[in-house]
């Protein structure tokens, strides 16, 4: 048979107040030492979400910003080309009234040199006719 110092009593000796102790004070410790691990990967964690969620935020907040300004941009190209079609509007109506008024002003021409002729055709018609009396006579 074994002795006591290679049996099992060797293996698992009797607890004593002090073995005791120091058994509670190993567990308490490596109590401690899974409480920081734990706390420190919850902050760590924590973290992570705070970034992801930061990051998520300043994602937002430039989406905004580029909508903004897109919005912006579209209203002043819109701006823009009402002003060019007005430009553009007026100096069509300015060339439309500057022709119209050099018809109006040929057709004034018009109007004047035919009721000339006219008064010339008629003229000489009676001139001929005078001429022609007189011929006669």
């Amino acid at each position: 048979m074994l002795g006591v110092e290679g049996g099992f009593a060797a293996k698992y000796p009797e607890k004593t107040e002090e073995t005791e102790e120091l058994d509670e004070e190993r567990e308490q410790k490596k109590n401690e030492e899974l409480d920081k691990e734990r706390e420190h990967r919850r902050q760590k964690k924590n973290e992570e979400l705070d970034k992801e969620r930061e990051q998520k935020k300043n994602e937002e907040l430039d989406k905004g910003r580029e909508h903004r300004r897109q919005k912006k941009n579209e209203e002043l190209d819109k701006e823009r080309e009402q002003k060019k079609n007005e430009e553009l509007d007026k100096e069509r109506e300015h060339r439309r009234q500057k022709k119209n008024e050099e018809l109006d002003k040929e057709r004034a021409e018009e109007k004047r040199g035919t009721g000339q002729r006219e008064r010339e055709q008629k003229k000489n018609e009676e001139l001929n006719k005078e001429r022609e009396h007189r011929r006669q006579k």
